[in-house]
């Protein structure tokens, strides 16, 4: 009896190795109306199924969670397309066969829409059949050594009529007056104001962005709507997949408070807050989130912003040695524009949150994409040049090694080890998750892996960082103000000390930029070295007029030297020492000698003014 058991138990089982079951399940047949497919499960569904005569109808296909162990693959795809009448007017079949062990199979079958079909409801019938012939196929593999290179099997095929299938139907519609634009044809985005508060009589502009998200050129008209009156036009044409940034003028306004206001004359508009990065045919632009975690942050891009900001994507590779080269072109580049005001963002709100003070050290996180090793101190370098950004980028550390960290980026498809980050947490860092696969929303893993962990929020969209420093927001009312007499309005930058050790009774060049963004008028300009006035000069200068100051002063004695301009944060400090103590290698400046009460006032004041400074710097508007 025992031995009858265990022969019926074989048998079963040799049963299930030559002869598994092989029918289809519905839920692993996949039929979808496509714009574009990358591959598969990897497709952009087209925005609406209506559709006009003379146009191309994509299908996808596929068929998933095949787990074949017969070593080949066969499945028929059968499309049938009815008109509005039950008549058939269009039938496919594609064969797919492939020897190996495959999971899945797809294919992309294209409808033309025929100049003489009526106006109406469409039906198409999308059959999936199993058509591989398993015992045949498995026979065939006993006629190859599959231990040498000539090993394999042959495909052998059932009958369709004999075959398992699943079937699924879709509806579209055909009309000869069907509008086949996407709604979200022209994205806007990125507006800069030059100025919100102007004198009387001045003129001002207006900038936005548009990006044709489409392979068919067209025009759209854009307006500027001053206290709701429009004040200005522009028709803007653009070839498929074209960005171009426009001015739209603001006239010379009156003493007062107006609104400003920018408007589409187009159906096909989206006003877009989140800076985008375009590959064609791919628009990332999704809403960058940000949850709370121990004492730190979680901020999560789904939009590719890094490596995307040298045109580098899933669907394009690209060179990257020869991509980075985009941050030295001049003129507007979208994507190097939009990835720069991200990451300004994104640092200006981490630096409000927990860094406070002093420079904000960036680092990428070891296991990133080794490509972003290259492109993110590019990046950097960039928005420092474009907004004075305090910014130190210390390169790539592994999870043991982030102590000094401020900001620590992950430029990947997938989740870093949250819980092995917990001590850079608790230390009130901040994680950059910049997510490089357009097609994977990490949401549900970053919520799976920080569940549980300490003071963890959940990702939330947050309006603050979209403001932190460059006000993202385009379609919505904004306001300037117009005033009589506006005072002159002097603001500094680049100050610079040409040595950072000098000799004593050598000179010293300082140097500065001053410019004017209020009314013309004069200013007085002075400048302290421990907290002596050594410079003052009254300057006059016109509206959005520069100048570049300079001049010497020279140390006295040994010690360190604070260099302010007053009434600003802008500080330097230099060394001096003795010409006689010469040495080629300095360990350590000599400081100042001064008491301890007045050393530590320097200190604690060069803190502060220091902290004044990459405030003023970061929350300034442009």
């Amino acid at each position: 009896m025992i031995a009858m058991v265990r022969i019926a138990v074989l048998t079963l089982i040799l049963m299930l190795i030559i002869i598994p079951v092989y029918a289809i399940s519905p839920t692993d047949f996949d039929a979808k109306i496509v714009t574009y497919v990358y591959d598969y499960g990897k497709y952009v569904p087209r925005w609406n199924n209506v559709f006009k005569q003379g146009e191309t109808l994509k299908l996808y296909l596929a068929v998933g969670n095949l787990n074949r162990n017969a070593g080949a693959v066969a499945i028929d795809f059968v499309v049938f397309v009815k008109d509005p009448n039950g008549y058939v007017v269009y039938k496919k079949v594609d064969e797919i066969r492939k020897l190996g062990y495959y999971d899945h199979v797809y294919d992309v079958i294209k409808i033309p829409i025929d100049k003489a079909w009526l106006d109406g409801k469409y039906i198409i019938e999308a059959y999936a059949f199993d058509v591989l012939n398993y015992t045949a196929v498995l026979k065939s593999y006993t006629r190859y050594d599959i231990f040498s290179a000539s090993g394999g099997g042959v495909i052998k095929t059932i009958s369709r009529k004999d075959a398992p299938y699943v079937v699924k139907e879709i509806t579209f519609y055909v009309y000869s007056n069907a509008d086949t634009i996407p709604p979200n044809r022209f994205v806007i985005f990125d507006s800069q104001f030059e100025s919100k508060v102007l004198p009387v009589n001045v003129p001002n502009e207006l900038k936005i962005s548009i990006l044709n998200n489409y392979d068919k050129g067209g025009k759209i008209k854009v307006g500027l709507k001053v206290d709701g009156k429009l004040v200005d036009t522009k028709e803007v044409v653009l070839k498929g997949y074209e960005v171009k940034r426009i001015g739209l003028k603001v006239p010379p306004l009156p003493k007062g408070t107006h609104t400003i206001e920018v408007v589409a004359f187009d159906k096909h508009v989206k006003f877009d807050s989140t800076p985008p990065i375009f590959i064609k045919p791919l628009l990332y632009d999704r809403n960058i989130l940000v949850g709370k975690i121990c004492n730190g942050m979680i901020i999560y891009s789904p939009n590719d912003y890094i490596l995307g900001s040298v045109g580098i994507s899933e669907t394009n590779d690209g060179n990257v040695e020869k991509a980075v080269e985009v941050f030295d072109k001049g003129g507007y580049v979208m994507n190097r524009e939009s990835a720069e005001r991200f990451l300004t963002n994104v640092l200006a709100f981490a630096y409000i949150k927990y860094v406070k003070y002093g420079t904000i050290s960036v680092a990428l996180l070891k296991g990133s994409d080794e490509r972003a090793e290259i492109v993110l101190p590019k990046l950097l370098e960039y928005v420092k040049k474009k907004t004075k950004a305090p910014v130190n980028y210390l390169g790539v550390r592994d999870i043991y090694h982030l102590s000094g960290v401020n900001v620590l980026i992950y430029v990947g498809h997938n989740v870093p080890d949250l819980k092995e980050l917990s001590f850079f947490f608790k230390n009130h860092g901040v994680l950059v998750i910049d997510n490089t696969d357009y097609w994977k929303d990490l949401v549900g893993e970053i919520e799976c892996q920080a569940f549980g962990m300490e003071n963890w929020s959940g990702l939330r969209f947050s309006d603050e960082l979209y403001k932190t420093f460059y006000d993202l927001n385009v379609n919505k009312v904004v306001t300037i103000t117009v005033k009589t007499k506006v005072a002159p309005r002097f603001v500094y930058s680049d100050l610079n000390v040409d040595k950072f050790i000098a000799d004593v009774g050598t000179p010293v060049k300082i140097s500065f930029k001053v410019r004017n963004i209020g009314g013309s008028g004069k200013g007085k300009v002075e400048v302290k070295v421990n907290d002596q006035v050594v410079f003052s000069k009254e300057i006059e200068l016109k509206t959005d007029e520069e100048k570049t100051i300079s001049f010497e002063y020279v140390p006295k004695s040994e010690g360190s030297y604070k260099v302010q301009i007053v009434g600003t944060g802008l500080m330097k400090i230099f060394f001096a020492k003795g010409k006689t103590n010469v040495s080629t290698k300095i360990v350590k400046p000599t400081p100042t000698p001064l008491s301890r009460k007045e050393g530590a006032g320097v200190v604690v004041g060069s803190a502060a003014l220091l902290a004044v400074l990459v405030i003023i710097r970061m929350l300034l508007r442009g």
